[in-house]
């Protein structure tokens, strides 16, 4: 056992001892109010600790009702073992079967923050469980012999009442008080309670104890009693009243035994049912008021926050579960233009546009008749026939029974905020437009740097220099497509210019004219930014591969733009002095530049094909979609 488990364990201990304890001293000191008919009494406090522990620590504290009712009952000399052991179970059996059923209790409240939950305990708690604890009672009764069958009736009902009486006047208090806070309380407040609670005190002892008999007894009447819980349940609240019910209970059951007070002569008159239906109902109307009354504070109290929250800034309409208009505020006034008294009672639709079909709304009612809610913008029309954008949000309230009751909507004119919208997105376009420019320009200028590097290379090792121009070459490739991207909107760039940046490059590399040639009427297409540094890195080998075989030497390399079969499509064609075998490259550079074009050629949008004329090798590369697409700006400025 860890160090720390030992003290939890006996603190655990400590407590269900101590609540067996509390339950033997509860039953020793209530007064036995039915002497003829033994161990039956018209009221059971117990019965209250029990169902109200269970209820507040769980059902690990069965052990101690049972071990309090076993000491309480093995001191009773005419109770046979049988029967004691019998009737120690009993209490157990009662709180069980009422914590059992106010478990199932929906939306119980320990707060009595409402009728309904005193009302639940009543119910449940009490007539449910006292009859499965006296119908247990009076049946070990019988078998044990302890009371004669014709007796068993008449204990079954006084067992019941007594133990019902006990947990309504008992079980509240424990379950109020057991979580009560004295917190917000100030000595004013502390004061008001005092003086509230003695005097409803000592309204109890005049009225059951003959307190002034010989200047107010015939004044000294029950119903005093219900006035009394009126002012402390409206001052003192439920905490209050659970508190005084248990007092005025005591103050009548002992006057009933002195034979002074109200109750003076129940026992021979009514077999003290007048007491149990006095008590029972005194705490019915006192908790029921009390809740009434703090219940409708409550409503009043949010009613008002709610009347602020309606005018708001927002427009706000309540309708009917039928969709027509029942309550709008200022601000939705204000926004459409209508007055109160134009839309109180007609359907929500009249505020639509003829920009919307009417299976859009039909749609939009039928989703919060499904759901129970919408958002969205849609076009609404204000009275002067003006339509703005309305952003609009559509709830249902729901019954207890989930059955819509309303619609609350809120709506706001979004046009500014869409604006504002608009607004945002452009600044954002144009900040990322100049971080993208300002990410390729520094990429262009390390690429020029790399650059600078192998040419310095190339000049200190002239047997590699070739290689290293090649690799230059590529480099640059990379380099005049961040160029390229750098100085435009969007991060795609012209098929023209980029052939025309890489020809250029080339041209002042290996020394080298090139001719290109660019219709006049030429319809730019942009090039997929996915694949751009591929389709640069191709053009290059394809230009530096017909610089370096046969253009070189007689500067006879061109390189022409022209329309394919379809708009979107483009053949460039190169062309250079020379021969070109079909069983393949006869040097090993020009086989490892082949190679490295078919590695780089998209799957599709792309082909190269090669051709003899005369002494002219003519090579095309054709490239359309999804590599290319016509500039659609462009040609819209140009219409």
């Amino acid at each position: 056992m860890k160090p720390d488990a030992l003290p939890v364990a006996l603190t655990a201990l400590l407590k269900l001892g101590g609540v067996a304890l509390l339950y033997l001293a509860i039953a020793e000191l209530t007064p036995g109010s039915m002497p003829e008919h033994g161990e039956v009494r018209i009221i059971w406090p117990a019965s209250g600790l029990g169902l109200a522990v269970l209820m507040l620590g769980g059902r690990r504290y069965l052990f101690s009702v049972v071990l309090g009712a076993l000491l309480f009952y093995s001191r009773r000399p005419d109770l046979s073992m049988p029967a004691i052991a019998g009737l120690a179970l009993v209490p157990a059996l009662e709180a069980y079967a009422g914590d059992s059923l106010m478990r199932r209790a929906p939306g119980f409240s320990r707060h009595f923050n409402s009728f309904r939950d005193f009302r639940q305990l009543l119910m449940r708690g009490a007539f449910s469980g006292a009859g499965v604890g006296a119908l247990s009672a009076v049946t070990a009764l019988l078998i044990t012999g302890q009371i004669k069958s014709g007796d068993g009736l008449r204990h079954l009902a006084y067992w019941w009442m007594g133990d019902v009486l006990g947990i309504v006047l008992l079980t509240p208090f424990i379950l109020v008080w057991g979580t009560f806070s004295w917190r917000g309380y100030d000595w004013r407040r502390a004061l008001e309670c005092l003086l509230i609670g003695a005097l409803a005190l000592s309204v109890g002892q005049i009225v059951f104890l003959d307190w002034f008999q010989g200047v107010l007894g015939p004044l000294a009447r029950g119903h005093w009693l219900f006035l009394v819980m009126a002012l402390v349940g409206v001052r003192l609240g439920i905490a209050g009243a659970v508190a005084v019910l248990p007092a005025v209970a005591l103050q009548s059951l002992t006057g009933i035994h002195q034979g002074i007070g109200f109750f003076a002569k129940d026992i021979e008159s009514s077999g003290l049912i007048n007491y149990w239906f006095y008590v029972l109902v005194l705490s019915i109307v006192g908790i029921a008021f009390t809740t009434y009354f703090h219940e409708r504070k409550r409503i009043e109290r949010d009613l008002r926050v709610s009347a602020i929250a309606f005018e708001c800034h927002d427009g706000i309409v309540v309708m009917d579960a039928d969709f027509n208009i029942l309550r709008v505020n200022r601000a939705f006034m204000q926004i459409t233009g209508y007055a109160q008294h134009e839309i109180q009672g007609g359907i929500a639709a009249f505020l639509k546009s003829e920009r919307h079909p009417a299976a859009f709304y039909e749609a939009i009612w039928r989703e919060a008749r499904l759901s129970g809610k919408w958002h969205g913008d849609l076009w609404h029309r204000r009275k002067r026939r003006e339509h703005y954008l309305a952003r609009i949000t559509m709830t249902a309230v729901t019954d207890e029974r989930r059955a819509v009751t309303h619609y609350v909507g809120y709506l706001t004119d979004a046009t500014n905020l869409q604006l504002q919208e608009q607004e945002r997105l452009l600044n954002e376009a144009a900040h990322r437009n100049v971080l993208v420019r300002e990410v390729h320009h520094r990429i262009k200028n390390n690429l020029h740097g790399i650059m600078g590097m192998l040419r310095r290379s190339a000049q200190k090792n002239p047997e590699v220099a070739a290689t290293i121009n090649q690799a230059i070459g590529q480099v640059q490739s990379i380099s005049v497509i961040h160029g390229l991207q750098g100085r435009v909107v969007s991060s795609s760039v012209r098929l023209c210019e980029l052939t025309g940046a890489i020809a250029d490059e080339i041209q002042t590399l290996w020394q080298t004219r090139l001719n290109l040639e660019i219709p006049p009427d030429w319809q730019p297409c942009l090039v997929a930014e996915a694949e751009a540094v591929p389709i640069a890195l191709v053009l290059n080998e394809l230009i530096l591969n017909a610089v370096k075989h046969g253009g070189k030497e007689r500067a006879s390399v061109s390189i022409e733009l022209r329309k394919g079969s379809q708009a979107d499509i483009v053949h460039i064609l190169i062309s250079n002095a020379g021969t070109f075998s079909n069983d393949g490259p006869t040097s090993g550079t020009q086989h490892s530049g082949l190679q490295l074009i078919a590695a780089l050629m998209p799957a599709s949008g792309a082909a190269i094909s090669r051709e003899q004329r005369a002494g002219l090798v003519f090579t095309m590369l054709e490239v359309g979609p999804p590599v290319i697409s016509l500039d659609l700006k462009e040609m819209k400025e140009a219409r």
